[in-house]
């Protein structure tokens, strides 16, 4: 054994021995973002839950009259953002209670799209002003993006340096000058703690708070020092850096692995089910499996390339199994060169539904655009994209597969291998096989005439 193997074998028994045994109490630590996975998504997590919060709400006042409450847009305002600017420019003026306030989230104009505007007016409801707020989790900003923000406020009558540059820990904005950096964790939690505050006797909203609260701690808490104090326990020369770069090599080659062969049993034992419910039509070939995305050089590229390659499963159907109607709608394209495809996808969760392909060889692309609003309206369709006629997400006791999580053993595709080897757990491909089946039938039923099936059960 070399010394770098050596090291390598050191460095992976010392990590080991730091993995806790448990990663978090699911009972004491419960928190929904993180179990439904989504504490770093920006747009579906972070930004969804402040415009939850600080959206003004409607409700019935006194007398039954429909009043507004902006309770929490103002505490924002007065206590946090109004106090920003006024020590960027000590001689502007702010209303101190604004009276009519918008919160737009995801407003799109020609410049761009803006995750969050507040257009607010003075205590005498005649000199209206905006801010924007740019938030970003971990992405990076685009090319001249704030600048294009500043240029959307000065167009539409506002103070340019209005713009605030929203964060989980310290980030200053790039892209513009005169932009106020804040942070989620500095800035945004003590007015969502203010706000559980003057709010306590909701309970249910409260604690869906302070959930928010914890996501934001538990993603700010593994900053730089804290990761560097951690590793110097187990890197401390330049030996121990470049075994550190082998383990990841080994890790990407381990996880291709798993997946090569979850990818080839999902294969036939999806195989096997077809044969059982749709035998003429398997053994004629009318249901034939293409060589597409499931070819290992796909499979191997994925954890390194990650959204670049999909590994997938492609079942090439007959053309003239399809409704009478649906047939008919996909013609209305003018391009008759399609036949439809059970596919099943891996893009860090595994799905699997319809979708179109046409020509010969490597199949390509078939944009259904066009026929969208027809597929949701006429055949009850729920995951219509461009590309997807229909798909469903397959489920493995009622958690998503998320064939990137490894830094959990309970978590993503680790929770499919026995505990102590690279090895599938029989079971738990057999019920991912018949989800995917059922999907399979569901499909059939909506956008198939089964009759004109060979073979089906």
């Amino acid at each position: 054994m070399d010394i770098s193997e050596k090291s390598v074998k050191d460095m992976l028994k010392n990590a080991k021995e730091n993995i806790p045994t448990q990663m978090i109490n699911p009972i004491k630590d419960v928190n929904l973002f993180s179990i439904l996975g989504v504490e770093h998504k920006e747009v579906s997590a972070h930004s969804a839950f402040l415009y939850y919060v600080f959206n003004p709400f409607y409700f019935f006042g006194k007398d039954n009259k429909v009043e507004v409450d902006d309770r929490n847009i103002k505490e924002l305002l007065k206590e946090k953002l109004f106090k920003k600017l006024k020590e960027q420019n000590p001689n502007a003026i702010y209303p101190k209670e604004p009276r009519n306030i918008y919160l737009g989230r995801e407003v799109s104009f020609s410049y761009g799209r803006l995750d969050f505007l507040i257009v607010y007016s003075d205590d005498n409801g005649e000199k209206e002003d905006a801010i924007v707020i740019e938030l970003k989790i971990w992405a990076g900003e685009q090319q001249h993006q704030l600048k294009r923000y500043k240029e959307y406020l000065s167009d539409n009558g506002y103070s340019e340096n209005n713009i605030f540059f929203l964060t989980p820990g310290e980030r200053e904005a790039k892209t513009a000058d005169n932009v106020i950096n804040i942070t989620l964790k500095d800035d945004i939690i003590p007015i969502l703690k203010s706000i559980c505050d003057i709010r306590e006797y909701s309970i249910p909203y409260v604690n869906a708070i302070k959930q928010y609260i914890d996501t934001v701690n538990r993603i700010t808490e593994t900053g730089a020092e804290k990761m560097s104090d951690e590793y110097k326990k187990i890197i401390g020369s330049k030996e121990d850096v470049i075994a550190a770069g082998k383990l990841i090599e080994y890790r990407d080659a381990a996880l291709t692995d798993i997946l090569i062969g979850f990818m080839r049993t999902i294969k036939d034992k999806f195989d096997s089910k077809l044969k059982e419910n749709y035998s003429s039509a398997v053994e004629s070939k009318n249901m034939v499996f293409l060589d597409y995305h499931d070819k290992e050089e796909y499979l191997r590229l994925y954890y390194k390339n990650g959204r670049s390659c999909y590994p997938a499963i492609m079942l090439k159907l007959k053309k003239e199994w399809l409704k009478e109607d649906f047939t008919k709608l996909l013609d209305s394209k003018g391009d008759s060169d399609y036949y439809p495809c059970f596919y099943v996808e891996i893009d860090y969760n595994l799905y699997a539904g319809i979708t179109i392909k046409k020509g010969d060889g490597e199949p390509e692309y078939f944009d259904i655009s066009t026929v969208k609003d027809e597929l949701k309206k006429q055949f009850e369709a729920n995951n219509t994209t461009n590309w997807w006629v229909d798909y469903d997400y397959i489920l493995e006791n009622n958690n998503r597969i998320d064939f990137k999580r490894y830094d959990d053993r309970t978590q993503g595709v680790l929770r499919l291998l026995n505990e102590n080897s690279l090895t599938l757990l029989d079971n738990k491909v057999d019920d991912i096989v018949e989800a995917i089946f059922n999907v399979f039938k569901n499909m059939i039923g909506k956008f198939f005439d089964s009759d004109k099936i060979d073979g089906a059960k």
